[in-house]
């Protein structure tokens, strides 16, 4: 999926600041359909890749997955810092849970064969 600088400016309209004000990717995707054209996906997958892209490209953008859920501006420095340690901490979760059944499974096959 590609997006342009007018995607993300579109959907930066439609993004509030503040964690307060948090959008699911539902409303977002809405919004984008309603306001600028965009096609509904389904499972959100077009907000879903147009956030990631807007992180990639330069802005504050952050998430939660409770109390509210959702997506929003942050314009305060040591939020995006907390936002980032908790990324890293679950991406490092995710690791090594991948590890431990790619140890499983090479345990797996090695007693079926032997």
């Amino acid at each position: 999926m590609s997006f342009s600088e007018n995607d993300v400016s579109s959907q930066l309209t439609i993004l509030r600041k503040g964690g307060e004000n948090t959008q699911t990717t539902s409303e977002i995707e809405e919004q984008l359909h309603q306001r600028f054209g965009f096609q509904k996906s389904g499972n959100q997958v077009i907000a879903r890749s147009l956030i990631t892209y807007a992180i990639q490209t330069g802005h504050r953008i952050k998430s939660s997955i409770s109390n509210p859920a959702g997506y929003w501006i942050e314009d305060n420095p040591e939020e995006i810092k907390k936002c980032i340690s908790s990324l890293e901490k679950r991406a490092n979760r995710i690791r090594k849970r991948a590890n431990n059944l790619r140890k499983n499974i090479e345990i797996y096959i090695w007693l079926n064969i032997n």
